[in-house]
């Protein structure tokens, strides 16, 4: 058995489990033909295991990380609209999570 602390108490993987049914999961990705080129984003919202929400949408002329940002900003949006408190995100792009996380530098136009 695996234990985590969180906090000063130590929960077992079942306490994972229970509070993985409160968070609502957002996996996201963006992806343009060419960069820039024709783009489109998608996302996924899982809570407690269940599908919430899937979403894609055509953007547009767009470069890749454009459209992997939009993307992020997408799934979000529906986590605001929802009232979520608690939430993971999950994207394939390196780039953008590094820099949402302060560990690359973003260049300001």
């Amino acid at each position: 058995m695996r234990f985590w602390k969180f906090g000063n108490r130590i929960s077992n993987i079942y306490n994972l489990v229970l509070l993985v049914n409160f968070m609502i999961m957002l996996f996201t990705d963006g992806a343009s033909r060419g960069n820039p080129g024709k783009s489109a984003v998608a996302f996924l919202a899982l809570k407690g295991g269940k599908l919430m929400r899937e979403y894609s949408e055509f953007i547009g002329e767009a470069t890749n990380n454009v459209a992997e940002y939009k993307a992020i900003i997408k799934a979000l949006e529906y986590a605001v609209e929802q009232k979520e408190k608690n939430v993971t995100v999950t994207s394939d792009s390196e780039l953008v999570i590094m820099q949402l996380k302060g560990k690359y530098k973003v260049k300001k136009k």
